[in-house]
């Protein structure tokens, strides 16, 4: 088949039926559409042929540079994109995760300007947040920048409903499920609204990280208001994954069904299995979900995680003979040693909660970075002492043994900042 450009393979993406007899769920039909197969890698794909097409004409004739927030897949896309029509690219982030995506990028050209780090998804009402340090640079020089706003830009939405959403239901005579996980929300709420204007009975699954992980470009359900394609009453049901559950479905879609995507996808099929097994809808139910993007690109990831798949041995570190009252404290024993002003407070929450409320001492190091910390280097001097705050404080348990293992002065507040009066 022969195409002009490699835009034109972007899109129609197929549709690959999987046997769910290998989960025990061989009832149900399940299909996977596989973005993961076009051209640039991902569903991101789309924003560039959606967002940026219509207008490329007015950009190529001002010669605008295309700017964007993205860290990953959205970016890659871009920098593609413009190469092809002899534009110039930019990225503003606040953080890239992984090693792959920083070379791809590196490898793609884009130049990427990189914000400090407060967290993995971005807080609109921040205004130093990365989306609007972009917009504030289209603002001071609209004949220089073009930038698609993938947040907030209503024809996301749009043209996945003429595309994505259309394209399942051409080849599908009912589809009863849709999963996808809320990103953006562009994506899944316009291809949803096509497969419910199809199937007016359909259910809309979104699907979201637990509030105390943080995860690459995973949402929580609080995290959901960030974008405003988010509209919580579309969806039928709210799904939370966790990075376990996810990472064991992402294995089992590339050695059990041949796709080679990256975990946003395993997050997806991890919604569904959790889901039918709950709830046991009808025999012969139709569900579809998106596989998003390829795995190649978070091998570095997949290695820090789940060492064993590449055949590395690692030794669990327990701290059983830490016992938990040992390292716990109540709020007030916390509030007096806090004032005396030798504690160093850390809150591992994610970003988002942090900034609803923390102790006025306390320090943002969400749990995946201050698990990086551990794992490398420690900045305090040995004599240090710290006191962690989690959620409900479970998290900072383990913590604050494993700094003790390293000879830190640690505790851990009891039942976490819920437990706050």
């Amino acid at each position: 088949m022969k195409h002009q450009s490699i835009t034109s393979v972007i899109g129609n993406t197929p549709l690959v039926a999987l046997d769910l007899s290998k989960h025990g769920l061989g009832e149900y039909i399940v299909y996977a559409k596989c973005e993961f197969l076009n051209p640039f890698g991902s569903v991101k794909d789309r924003l560039v042929m959606g967002l940026i097409e219509p207008h490329i004409d007015d950009i190529k004739k001002h010669n605008k540079t295309i700017v964007e927030s993205s860290s990953g897949n959205t970016a890659k896309a871009i920098a593609a994109y413009a190469w092809l029509h002899g534009l110039q690219s930019k990225t503003i982030t606040n953080r890239i995760n992984i090693p792959e995506q920083r070379a791809i990028l590196t490898l793609l050209g884009i130049r990427v300007e990189e914000l400090p780090w407060y967290g993995e998804c971005p807080d609109l009402d921040d205004p130093d947040n990365p989306i609007a340090q972009v917009q504030k640079i289209v603002d001071l020089d609209p004949t220089q920048y073009f930038c698609p706003q993938q947040y907030t830009n209503s024809d996301n939405p749009g043209y996945h409903a003429k595309t994505t959403g259309q394209e399942i239901v051409n080849d599908l005579d009912r589809v009863d499920w849709f999963i996808w996980f809320l990103w953006t929300c562009g994506s899944s709420y316009g291809a949803g609204q096509t497969i419910k204007k199809h199937n007016p009975s359909a259910k809309i699954i979104g699907v979201v990280s637990h509030e105390w992980q943080v995860i690459p470009w995973w949402r929580t359900a609080i995290e959901t208001r960030e974008t405003s394609a988010f509209h919580m009453d579309f969806y039928d049901y709210i799904q939370t994954v966790s990075i376990d559950e996810a990472l064991d479905a992402n294995l089992a879609l590339i050695r059990q069904h041949g796709l080679l995507v990256w975990p946003t996808t395993g997050w997806n099929f991890a919604a569904l299995l959790t889901y039918l097994r709950e709830h046991t809808p009808p025999a012969g139910s139709v569900f579809v979900f998106i596989a998003c993007d390829r795995c190649e690109w978070y091998i570095s990831y997949y290695r820090k995680y789940r060492p064993s798949w590449f055949g590395i041995e690692t030794k669990e570190e327990t701290f059983d003979h830490i016992a938990d009252d040992d390292v716990q404290c109540s709020w007030d024993d916390a509030e007096k040693k806090i004032l005396t002003n030798v504690y160093h407070v850390i809150d591992m929450r994610w970003n988002m909660a942090y900034k609803l409320g923390h102790h006025p001492k306390a320090i943002n190091i969400p749990a995946e970075i201050l698990d990086d910390l551990l794992r490398q280097w420690w900045w305090l001097p040995k004599d240090a002492k710290i006191i962690i705050i989690c959620r409900v404080g479970t998290q900072s348990i383990n913590v604050a043994k494993k700094l003790r293992t390293l000879g830190y002065e640690a505790r851990s507040i009891k039942n976490g900042w819920r437990g706050r009066k």
